[in-house]
């Protein structure tokens, strides 16, 4: 199953299977079950988002210091900002800014 491009990255990062598993089949855009089963699915597997993002953040072309590592993660949240709580999105901000700023 091809995954739409806005949710295929966040499916790849929490795990495919388990993410087709959980979610179930994924149309845009996804519907209120759908939605809920992501953010806790989310929740479940929040440190392995932070590590992915982190891991994909470094390994960026992109990226060469920590402003543009800090870029390259703010435009990754704004792509995933639509599946994410608010509360979701506060946290993995948090996680990531402390991470990138090990960096310095």
């Amino acid at each position: 199953m091809t995954l739409p491009p806005p949710i295929a990255p966040l499916a790849r990062l929490l795990g495919r299977d388990e993410f087709l598993a959980r979610v179930g089949r994924v149309a845009l855009p996804l519907a209120v079950g759908e939605r809920e089963a992501l953010r806790a699915l989310i929740d479940e597997r929040f440190d392995r988002l932070v590590d992915g993002l982190v891991e994909e953040t470094a390994a960026s072309d992109d990226v060469h210091d920590a402003a543009s590592a800090e870029s390259f993660a703010a435009d990754r949240l704004r792509d995933l900002s639509p599946y994410l709580s608010e509360e979701q999105l506060q946290r993995l901000r948090e996680r990531l800014d402390a991470r990138i700023a090990a960096w310095r």
